[in-house]
């Protein structure tokens, strides 16, 4: 046994540990009395034990009988000293040494700076060093140079251990571990596995090989569940553990598409608050072979690792909550600010796939009233255009159950329970699965958010969908406000008698299309229509009859006029019909087709009789007939009432006013 030895570990474990108080070593002697046989002191403690060594053999600094010139080693019993200069340290951490007489080392910490586990698992490492010195099973010349090369490689991995903690990815993590364990621990092939969110599955982050043999391994094949193979069985016990031949163990699963193959593997778990959280595996081909020292050695880094990992988990879950938080933030302020329901829905559709990492989004409306969806918009790389093809629903019993139920649905077009239609439409898009969110908004379902995703490499897990579900509730309320926002603006742009649009947005609609057809120079017709005969129908049948006759007629003007013309009802029993883009043959044609429209209409009446009626209808012209809204319908009233005078049922133009009258209107 090495007393220098002895206390260059002593000295190793002080500055490792950072225990600026001192180390000291405890054996008993003959009595089974403990006794100081070595000590080291700290940084902050000079040329004698610190009193706390003292004061764990039960003596005050009065009994302390050192040599102020030397460390203490075998035989010696220092303890404090009366002239010391460092009050009693605030922490003291003691560890039992596994050899024959066990041992105790310990290690002193300043006030306000305790031990953590980490420190516990590097001194323990030195107790193990320790040991083997006490109980005298390293003799020969080569051990000091062994136990030197040993600290060395102590020190690295303490190396990249702080390396570590200045990473900020999961990924970045597992690969450092996999590319910098090399230089202390020689392998093959080497994996980091993470425990998922579900906290059954063990994710590959990171994997590296030196050998073709295991060339062909990828993310998805080296994914398994917590007990499965000889890694999720080390996850499972949170305990390490070196396997001579891999091929023959019990618990060894191939890795998919490649078969089993004779390897010597270390497995190390990555232990965080006393839970396992993932592995690290290293292998070796050949006749090549793990020692425990390399296993402690890994132990000591992925004690590191699991804080490093934990670390950036936190930091990426604090990215994402503010991310997510940012997404919702987002789809408010489009709400607010977007009045369009197809733009809105556009817009959604693009948060939701930069804020999922999905392939493709569609937000489609749903009438509860129909049996069909209306996509309103998708984005993304796929093409979700044949997503909105749904047809009847009764063939898509899970998107189905999203909109009655209001529940969210993961469907796998290759897996039991997706009805072969939805399959169908997975592989239209070029999907694996979708993610069906309803759109709910004061307890009524008014349509479907569909995230896509292209492979099966990844999936939405629990707690995405939940988030994912929070933001298509708050796009499912600008929408509904879009929606009512729209019926408000129908409502009082509507004539509630006739269903047209009424005198309001006529006189707003016709101010647009004069200052149009000035900028662009184009034709304006404006066609006022008075009913010949309807006072006597007012008159004889009453107003019931006389509503019931001009939601007739105002359904005939629909139908005669062509697309783009506006039809309004300007009060009492006259009409205007706003032509665009209209010259006057043009807009004669459509005139002709109103008159004789509402002259072949027959009205059925309360009292089982039919009534009829004919219209008068004026014609005026923009620029021709006047160059403001009010000119152009004070023009074509005037040539309805010139044909009223004459007889009715027919159309005519006024002449063109003066020039100067023109331009003064």
């Amino acid at each position: 046994m090495s007393d220098q030895r002895i206390a260059q570990l002593l000295g190793e474990v002080a500055r490792a540990v950072g225990a600026d108080r001192g180390a000291g070593l405890f054996a008993a002697d003959t009595d089974g009395t403990l006794q100081l046989v070595a000590w080291t002191p700290g940084a902050a403690v000079r040329g004698r034990p610190a009193s706390w060594l003292g004061k764990l053999m039960g003596r005050g600094p009065k009994d302390a009988r050192p040599d102020p010139r030397t460390p203490a080693t075998r035989g010696s019993v220092p303890t404090a000293s009366p002239t010391s200069n460092v009050e009693d340290p605030g922490s003291q951490l003691l560890l039992v040494v596994p050899d024959g007489r066990m041992g105790i080392l310990a290690l002193g910490r300043g006030k306000d700076d305790p031990f953590g586990s980490d420190d516990r698992a590097l001194a323990r490492l030195y107790a193990r060093q320790i040991a083997v010195q006490l109980a005298g099973q390293v003799v020969d010349a080569a051990a000091p140079a062994s136990a030197s090369a040993w600290s060395r490689q102590l020190q690295a991995v303490q190396s990249i251990a702080a390396q570590l903690t200045r990473l900020s990815t999961v990924a970045q993590i597992g690969t450092a571990i996999c590319t910098e364990t090399r230089q202390v621990v020689p392998y093959d092939n080497a994996r980091v596995h993470v425990l998922a969110a579900d906290g059954e599955t063990l994710e590959a982050v990171a994997f590296s090989h030196h050998s073709l043999e295991y060339a062909d391994e990828t993310a998805d094949t080296l994914r398994l569940r917590v007990g499965e193979g000889i890694t999720g069985w080390v996850v499972a016990t949170g305990q390490g553990v070196i396997v001579p031949d891999a091929s023959r163990h019990p618990r060894a699963v191939p890795v998919p598409g490649t078969p089993l193959i004779e390897e010597q593997m270390l497995l190390v778990p990555l232990r965080y608050e006393g839970m396992a959280r993932g592995a690290i595996v290293l292998s070796r081909l050949g006749t090549g072979t793990f020692s425990e020292d390399d296993l402690r050695l890994v132990q000591v880094l992925a004690d590191q690792a699991a804080v490093a990992l934990e670390n950036a988990r936190s930091l990426a879950s604090r990215d994402r909550l503010v991310q997510d938080l940012e997404a919702l933030l987002e789809i408010s302020r489009a709400g607010s600010t977007e009045h369009d329901e197809a733009a809105l829905a556009g817009l959604v559709a693009e948060i939701l796939v930069r804020t999922s990492g999905a392939d493709a989004c569609v937000v489609s409306r749903w009438d509860d009233s129909s049996a069909e969806l209306e996509m309103l918009s998708w984005k993304g790389r796929l093409d979700c255009g044949q997503a909105g093809l749904r047809g009847d629903l009764a063939r898509f019993p899970l998107t189905r159950r999203v909109l009655l139920e209001g529940q969210s649905q993961l469907v796998h077009g290759d897996r039991a329970g997706a009805a072969a239609a939805e399959s169908a439409m997975l592989r239209r898009v070029g999907a694996t699965q979708v993610l069906l969110l309803p759109l709910t908004a004061s307890g009524r379902t008014i349509g479907i958010l569909e995230l896509y995703l292209a492979t099966d490499e990844r999936t939405f897990t629990e707690q995405e969908t939940a988030v994912y579900a929070t933001m298509a509730g708050q796009a499912a309320v600008a929408l509904q406000n879009v929606q009512l926002l729209r019926h408000l603006r129908a409502a009082a742009d509507v004539d509630q008698v006739t269903g047209v649009n009424n005198h309001r947005y006529l006189q707003e609609r016709l101010t647009q299309e004069v200052a149009r057809s000035a900028r662009s120079r184009s034709p304006l017709s404006v066609l006022m229509i008075d009913l010949d005969g309807f006072k006597a129908i007012n008159d004889v049948h009453g107003h019931a009859d006389g509503d019931r006759v001009l939601r007739n007629v105002a359904a005939g003007l629909r139908l005669a006029v062509r697309a783009n013309d506006i039809v309004a009802r300007y009060g009492g029993d006259e009409f205007v019909v706003l032509m665009p883009d209209t010259d006057l043959p043009a807009a004669q044609l459509v005139a002709e087709r109103v008159v004789a429209g509402v002259r072949g209409q027959r009205h059925q009446l309360a009292d089982g009789t039919e009534g009829s009626v004919a219209c008068s209808a004026g014609l005026a012209l923009y620029p021709d007939d006047g160059r403001t809204a009010t000119r152009l319908l004070r023009t074509a009233d005037a040539a309805m009432y010139r044909v009223k005078r004459a007889g009715g049922d027919s159309v005519s133009r006024s002449a063109p006013p003066p020039r100067e009258s023109v331009a003064a209107g």
